[in-house]
């Protein structure tokens, strides 16, 4: 955020005032500036792939791989975003994504959706 902007985020209490320093859950615009920003630490990525605050990262091959996640994690320490470790999977033949199975040169449902 900006300091105009974590001014904005000001509250008070009986003893002292307070303002976050980083964008807060809950804002009612968060979701669309969160969004943004990663669109804009994303542009021109080559096999980086978002959807709100989910990122997939794709190549044909593992050296591949460790490029594209080499360029995945200097966009997001530039930004000065964080990456939480127990929320990523690195280096997987198959994953599940938005509600779909993607492996090699296959899109499907997930099952549990189709079985629904």
């Amino acid at each position: 955020m900006t300091d105009k902007a974590k001014d904005y985020t000001t509250f008070c209490t009986p003893t002292q005032n307070y303002r976050f320093l980083v964008m807060p859950f809950g804002l009612k615009t968060a979701g669309a500036t969160y969004t943004r920003l990663l669109k804009q630490v994303l542009k021109n990525a080559k096999n980086l792939e978002n959807f709100i605050d989910d990122v997939i990262a794709h190549s044909d091959g593992f050296e591949n791989q460790l490029k594209t996640l080499r360029d995945l994690f200097e966009r997001v320490k530039r930004a000065n975003l964080k990456i939480k470790p127990s929320k990523t999977r690195s280096c997987y033949t198959e994953v599940e994504f938005l509600g779909h199975t993607i492996s090699s040169g296959s899109i499907r449902p997930m099952q549990t959706n189709v079985e629904k």
